[in-house]
């Protein structure tokens, strides 16, 4: 069939789960892995900002498309450590379903360098979330 891809076969996790529980996951999961020191960066900023480049580089080295916005602590909720994380209301569902694939390959490559590590197990864990 004309325009069929396999990858269109992939469910909307951020309907079909409980609403936002992917944001939710996505943005707990950058906090995590910041305050772990496994992103680069000087700042929380520099860390989601390099975060973001690794995504869109990564999404489209692959053919994966989307609109990728760059993380901020102000649209993760990470401003402060005390709050709640959760991807803000402009990313949409499209995007967050290729976000998706991108932290469960970054977990699992987090996993396969730490698996010594306590942090190994936690990726583990985000990575089959």
């Amino acid at each position: 069939m004309p325009g069929f891809n396999i990858k269109t076969c992939f469910r909307d996790p951020t309907h079909t789960v409980f609403l936002g529980t992917a944001k939710e996951v996505l943005a707990s999961s950058m906090g995590y892995w910041a305050r772990s020191q496994l992103l680069e960066g000087n700042s929380l900023s520099e860390q989601l900002r390099w975060f973001s480049r690794m995504q869109r580089a990564c999404c489209f080295g692959n053919g994966l498309k989307g609109s990728f916005k760059t993380f901020s602590p102000a649209n993760t909720g990470l401003v402060s450590y005390t709050e709640f994380p959760e991807l803000g209301s402009s990313f949409k569902a499209a995007s967050i379903k290729v976000s998706i694939w991108f932290f469960a390959k970054f977990a699992g490559e987090l996993s396969a360098k730490n698996l010594e590590e306590p942090s190994g197990y936690q990726n583990i864990i985000i990575c089959n979330v």
